[in-house]
């Protein structure tokens, strides 16, 4: 990937946190490049100020805010003060979109129901695309518990 792909992918996941996940413009950054921009061992708080070209306080800020909404999780290495920041498990971003998905599969419950109580009002496709669309947000919400039960196993 190039480092304008990368830069593209970068302020498209900040765009999505920030209305996803009702986060600052600078918390979506930072965790954005968390995601994107941590190795094995994680990534400074110096490599997130350096990367984000965010001041320290605002960066500061915007870790303590998403570690306590457990987006992202820290660790020290031995003997050093030095803290090393990765994202969390994608299971708390999984359990959020099966949220939305059965509120989702809720909502289409209601439509189909309202439309089969006037059927010779509406036409007859409406009520196949819509179960249809419930089928897929069906397929959704079964794979997403397989995922969610195999990372409990």
């Amino acid at each position: 990937m190039s480092g304008k792909e990368k830069n593209e992918l970068i302020i498209a996941l900040t765009e999505h946190f920030k209305v996803a996940y009702n986060v600052s413009c600078s918390e979506a950054k930072i965790w954005s490049i968390i995601i994107l921009e941590t190795n094995k061992n994680g990534i400074t708080f110096e490599e997130i100020i350096h990367k984000t070209g965010i001041g320290k306080s605002t960066v500061s800020t915007g870790l303590k805010k998403l570690l306590s909404k457990k987006h992202i999780l820290f660790e020290t290495k031995d003997g050093q003060r030095k803290k090393y920041f990765q994202p969390s498990s994608m299971n708390k971003l999984f359990i959020k979109i099966q949220e939305e998905v059965n509120s989702e599969i809720d909502l289409v419950d209601k439509v189909i129901f309202y439309t089969e109580t006037k059927k010779e009002e509406f036409p007859e496709h409406i009520s196949v695309d819509l179960e249809i669309y419930k089928e897929c947000l069906t397929e959704i919400k079964i794979k997403i518990a397989q995922i969610l039960m195999s990372e409990m196993l």
